[in-house]
């Protein structure tokens, strides 16, 4: 399991304790990007000059009315807010693209980053913004590799699950729970006191229980 909630559920579940393994995600395992990759990879995008906050949106069947606008006038009172340009990522074409696109045509000269099949790129990407914001549960954990500032909109319990394992419970906001004024306060009140050294330890210890995966699939193999 990737998550101690996962984990412990199963335990209530009455499963053997001796046939589960509380791990970590496989993305802990990705190497961050040096300083001059994540330049190079910066001016690729046009973002050499940006101070932007980086946000990551994924279209939801069970979104409360009117998501999109809540949304898209939050985003707009955070980047006035804090002078950051919104910059924004598609990490699934399938569930992401519609809601990104539409969301990014309400902001002049707004860039769209596309996921690549090279973890280097959205790597830089994160590293080098001010915050992430993010429904995308990958996006979080690629944001704690890189010990960055985030806020998280929880559409899935693996979303809150992840906050809540570093200690950024209040860094995290149920979908249905969103409204524009929550979501933006909710930013600005993260960027200016969340200090990412205090899950620093966390992210270190899941680095190395990630690599354990690999171990245990061997033995599974064996």
């Amino acid at each position: 399991m990737r998550d101690k909630q996962s984990y412990d559920f199963l335990r209530q579940c009455g499963m053997d304790s001796d046939k589960i393994m509380l791990t970590a995600d496989e993305a802990m395992t990705l190497a961050l990007p040096d300083e001059q990759s994540c330049e190079n990879i910066l001016q690729k995008y046009g973002l050499t000059d940006s101070k932007y906050i980086l946000i990551s949106l994924r279209k939801w069947k069970k979104s409360p009315e009117g998501f999109e606008q809540t949304v898209t006038k939050a985003i707009e009172d955070i980047c006035q807010s804090l002078t950051l340009e919104p910059v924004f990522l598609v990490m699934e074409k399938k569930h992401d693209r519609e809601l990104t696109v539409s969301v990014a045509a309400n902001f002049e000269n707004s860039k769209i980053i596309y996921h690549s099949f090279f973890p280097e790129e959205f790597l830089a990407i994160i590293k080098k913004s001010q915050m992430v914001l993010s429904m995308r549960l990958h996006t979080l954990i690629f944001s704690g590799l890189c010990y960055k500032k985030m806020l998280g909109i929880s559409y899935d319990p693996k979303v809150s699950a992840f906050l809540s394992s570093i200690g950024l419970e209040e860094a995290c906001l149920e979908i249905e729970n969103v409204t524009w004024h929550k979501l933006s306060e909710s930013v600005k009140h993260q960027y200016a006191v969340q200090d990412p050294e205090t899950y620093k330890d966390f992210i270190e210890q899941s680095k190395q229980s990630a690599f354990c995966n690999v171990t245990q699939a061997v033995k599974v193999l064996q």
